[in-house]
């Protein structure tokens, strides 16, 4: 049962996150970064198409845990470079009103904890 909250947690963060990034708010920043990064309607459904593939490979992960584990590993490898490429370098410069606090938190989380599902055999 261990082996499936990955994959349950990113269906219960991802469902709500990209329908609200499909659906754009019409404004000059987006919604899901809670207003810290800028429109681009391009780059916007771009991470939206992104995060679908994740929350559509995390249903077939109830199934086939094992088999989806490179989709996890991949959560991790993404979410850290983003951290450590925008996120640390804005908090810096910027401060915490700069970045996304929720998604930051998200994010930290699930790279420490996701390796655990990766390379422990439940």
């Amino acid at each position: 049962m261990i082996k499936f909250i990955p994959y349950i947690a990113n269906i219960f963060i991802l469902i709500p996150t990209v329908f609200i990034m499909f659906r754009g708010n019409n404004k000059k920043t987006v919604q899901a970064f809670q207003g810290t990064v800028n429109e681009s309607a391009g780059l916007r459904l771009l991470v939206a198409s992104f995060w679908l593939a994740i929350l559509l490979c995390s249903f077939l992960g109830i199934f086939f845990p094992e088999q989806f584990v490179p989709i996890l590993l991949l959560q991790c490898i993404y979410k850290s470079i983003f951290l450590f490429t925008y996120i640390i370098p804005s908090w810096r410069k910027y401060g915490i009103k700069a970045v996304p606090i929720g998604i930051t938190i998200c994010f930290a989380i699930i790279i420490v904890t996701w390796p655990f599902f990766i390379f422990i055999k439940f």
